[in-house]
């Protein structure tokens, strides 16, 4: 995954990745504590 860039028009678009990230750290904790229990 590329960096976030910074830039004039990014700001709607800011939210997606930010979104993103959380999904994939909660379905990491999640294959995480699964894993371990």
């Amino acid at each position: 995954m590329s960096a976030p860039v910074t830039a004039p028009g990014t700001d709607l678009a800011a939210p997606l990745p930010r979104a993103a990230g959380l999904a994939l750290d909660l379905t990491g904790r999640t294959a995480l504590v699964t894993g371990a229990a």
